[in-house]
């Protein structure tokens, strides 16, 4: 579950350069745009379930309220509105872009050191038993095969049953697949049958680092 949110995540902070590149050429339609984008990640915490809800909607309620002529704190009174809106969004879109950074910036730590055993468990039970090549469709029943091959490998098994206590169904499969396409060359080029990623919701996991966007 945790890399579907990281995906949903990495789908919000895509959208970010378009609008920090609205701000920088002073386009007229950034406040809209950001309010656009807040509503939309906002949506996207209550469909999952996540905390900061709250703080995306009182995000958004400040942009409203100086859209509607109201002062914001801390900004001089004889501001032009257009431009009170303006920094009232660049400091909205920079807030929440922290917020889901930092989220997507603890999802990768969490996964780091069960993803380096993974590769490692895998790598062993697949110099022991080779996994069943080549890959076939649908890719998400033959990821489950390769798990429980990979886990009838005796020195392994015992790991295997760690990370499957470990890690959701779906985040397993995800970060095997991650794995899988690491190990060899061969994996990088998989069957013609077997569609890049499908049934997995998802983009390639790692314990990369994010950056903090620089707008303000």
């Amino acid at each position: 579950m945790d890399t579907l949110i990281r995906v949903e995540y990495m789908r919000h902070l895509q959208g970010v350069s378009t609008l920090v590149d609205a701000y920088s050429q002073r386009t007229g339609d950034f406040a809209a745009s950001t309010a656009t984008w807040l509503k939309a990640v906002e949506e996207t915490l209550n469909q999952l379930r996540q905390p900061g809800a709250s703080l995306v909607s009182a995000e958004r309620a400040r942009l409203a309220s100086v859209a509607d002529g109201n002062q914001e704190p801390g900004i001089a009174e004889k501001t032009p509105r257009r431009k009170m809106e303006r920094l009232v969004a660049r400091s909205a879109l920079s807030n929440i872009e922290e917020l889901l950074r930092g989220r997507v910036m603890g999802i990768d730590e969490r996964f780091a050191d069960l993803r380096d055993k993974l590769a490692q468990a895998v790598s062993i039970a697949h110099a022991s038993e080779p996994l069943p090549m080549p890959a076939t469709n649908p890719r998400e029943a033959w990821l489950q095969r390769v798990w429980k091959h990979c886990g009838a490998v005796p020195s392994v098994a015992a790991l295997f049953r760690f990370l499957e206590a470990a890690l959701r169904p779906m985040d397993r499969l995800n970060l095997l697949d991650d794995v899988v396409r690491n190990l060899t060359d061969e994996f990088e080029a998989p069957a013609q049958d077997a569609p890049r990623r499908a049934d997995l919701p998802r983009e390639r996991m790692g314990p990369r680092k994010v950056g903090r966007g620089t707008i303000l």
